[in-house]
This record gives structure tokens, sequence and C-alpha cells, in this order.
């Protein structure tokens, strides 16, 4: 088993209250969700149609805190449930409530991002204990304002990337509309992470979902990565990763068997269709294994385990790709042990350490944790 340090990219944390976050806007956008007459106010979330998880929650129902909060929402339980029992060495909150970027007036969603990531801030990234971290979540419908945000917050040393959840100009990532978000970035060393899982499959505002929103959560779940797919193959057929070189890009919730056939079909195309990609300078699988990197958060079922090693094999260099991941505190969370009995033995220390060390913006020192991984339970 695997006992060195473990660093976790996806958590999810939460706040218990909508007031939390409503206390934190200006004036005009309180009044503006609050309003007058008999209590009732305008979500701080994107209008969108859910799809009822078959279980009821997609929460684990040991993470609700003993004090009757939503999961996610007290760090004493996340501390003992996943910081101490996985003997995290650092972890990324990455919000469980994160559309607020997907709202449908980009000038009432930027308010709402901003007041997230002061909340966010304030009560969890100010808390004594350094295996915490976080992300600037990015309002995208206003690039140049998003900019802004990632300057204003990615300077606090606990911002070690920019979250993206929802691509609000109905365009994907290498879009030149998108490129201030980039810059931004790339300018404070934050890596740009792309949360699979996020208003596009909401049913909100926009969808990247090719033949529209699926009808069951079964649909749904299986087809996630789909518009994340095309987010990837944007960003690099369309020059961003030449003109941002030190540019680092993370697939959270993405899955992984898909990126030996993206690479192998773009390779198979751009010698066809290379002068659409001018701005290209070399094979687009070169980008992809430079600059992308992918959770282990959901690793794909293969009827045999050697099945997935055989794919990666095949592909080369998924060993230098791929990162460690919970999902805490979603049903389907996965803890160090299941994964380091999925992935090959010698893998364990790039997955579970050094590749995350080396691509988010952090002290890039290592703290050994006292005492050997738990086991925990299984996912």
């Amino acid at each position: 088993m695997y006992d060195g340090p473990v660093i976790d990219l996806d958590v999810h944390h939460t706040w218990n209250s909508d007031s939390e976050i409503i206390d934190r806007l200006p004036k005009r956008w309180r009044d503006y969700v609050l309003g007058p007459g008999d209590g009732r106010r305008l979500p701080i979330g994107p209008a969108a149609r859910g799809i009822q998880h078959p279980g009821g929650i997609n929460k684990r129902l040991e993470t609700f805190p003993s004090n009757g909060g939503r999961p996610g929402s007290d760090y004493e339980t996340l501390r003992k449930q996943l910081l101490e029992d996985y003997r995290i060495d650092r972890c990324v909150l990455g919000f469980d409530n994160a559309l607020s970027p997907a709202v449908g007036d980009p000038y009432y969603a930027k308010a709402l991002v901003s007041a997230v990531n002061d909340w966010n801030l304030e009560t969890w990234l100010s808390i004594d204990d350094d295996r915490l971290y976080g992300c600037v979540l990015v309002p995208t419908q206003l690039p140049e304002e998003a900019a802004e945000e990632i300057r204003r917050v990615g300077r606090n040393p606990k911002v070690v990337a920019a979250l993206l959840t929802f691509n609000g100009l109905n365009r994907p990532y290498g879009h030149p509309l998108y490129l201030p978000i980039f810059e931004a970035a790339q300018e404070l060393d934050l890596p740009v992470v792309m949360h699979a899982t996020g208003a596009e499959w909401s049913g909100g505002v926009l969808s990247m979902v090719a033949g529209g929103q699926g009808a069951t959560r079964l649909e749904q779940h299986s087809l996630l990565i789909e518009g994340g797919i095309h987010h990837v193959l944007s960003l690099i057929l369309n020059g961003v990763f030449e003109r941002f070189p030190n540019l680092k890009f993370v697939a959270v919730e993405a899955g992984t068997a898909w990126l030996p056939w993206l690479a192998w079909k773009l390779d198979a195309h751009y010698e066809v269709l290379r002068r659409e990609s001018s701005w290209v300078r070399k094979r687009p699988s070169e980008y992809l294994r430079e600059h992308i990197k992918v959770t282990t958060q959901p690793l794909e079922m293969s009827p045999k385990p050697e099945q997935l090693w055989q794919l990666y094999d095949a592909y080369g260099g998924m060993e230098n790709q791929l990162c460690f991941a919970t999902d805490y505190p979603h049903w389907d969370a996965d803890n160090p042990a299941y994964i380091g009995r999925r992935i090959p033995e010698a893998w364990h220390r790039k997955v579970f350490h050094d590749n995350a060390l080396a691509t988010y913006r952090w002290d890039r020192t290592t703290r050994v944790p006292v005492g050997a991984a738990a086991e925990g339970a299984t996912s």
C-alpha cells in the first residue's frame, strides 16, 4: 500500500445558508435578490432542470455533519473524514454549488461569483490548517472582468487554481473571447481547472451536450465529459498553449479513457487539416501530454483492471497526467486505498502527489504525513 503524501484535487465544500452569499453582495444586488413583499427572493444559482439521483441525494450519508448542516459545510467533519482518515497532505476546495457563473444576467453572475470568492476566503481559507487550499471561481460571461477577478482573488497564497464551471458565452474555451482569462491565470502561475460536471449539464442557460439534455440520471452521468472533450480540443487547435506556453489545464471529474482516443484522432486529422490550425506548431497529442492533467475520479471500470492499464500503455505517458482526487463528499467518492489498487504501483508517487505538486501554484515542498494511508470505505 502507498504510504506517502497524498494531494486531493477535488473536494466539494459549501455554505449552509444562501444568506452567507447574499450578505456579501453589494447593496444593489442584495436588494435585487431579496426584493420587497412576501419574503420570496431570487435564486443565487441558474434556472436548471435537475435530474433526481435514484438514491435521493448525491452525497454519502455519513458526510452530513452532526450539527445538521449540508455535506461539505462543516470543517470539523471534513477534517476528520477526509484529511485525517485518508491522510491527505493537501486538498483543493472546489465548491459544491459553483453554478453562480451560469446565472442569466452576466452582471448579477459576476457579483455572485465575487461574493462566493469572498465567502471562501473569509470562512474556509482563513482556517489555520495548511492542508486547505482553494480556487478562484471565474465569471466566464465577462472575460475581462473575469481576468480582474482572477487577479483580485488569485494573489492570495491559499488560492492555487482558477476554476471554470461554465462556458458563459456558448463558445468552447479555445475561442479568442476567453483569452483574458488565460492571460491572467498564466500571469499568476495558476492552473486553469475545468470541472466537467458543471452548469453545461444542469439544464442551465447554455448547453454543450449534443442532441439536447437527456431524460435520465444515467444519461447525464455517462456523458458528463462530452462538453469537456470539446473544450480541450478547442484549447489545443486554437493555439491557446502556443500563446500561453506556461499555462496548465486540469480536467476534473472528466474521466481518463477518452485521452488516447482524442490524441490519436487529433494527430490523424491534423496531418490532413493542419492548414486550418496554422498556429499549432506541433502534433496535437504533444500539447495534450504537456499541458493537460486529469483526475482519478472517476476512473473507468474496465472488466479487468489490466485492460485499462493496457489502454494507458498504448497511449503512453498517462502516469504523468493522472492526479488523485476523491470527489468528497459525493456518493461515488474514491479513497486513496481504492485508487491504489486500481493503478500500477509504480505510478503511485506521481499520481498521488508529484503530478499535482508540479501543476498547482503552491509551495512545492513535500510534507510527509505521519503514519500510513488509511483504507477507508471503497467507492
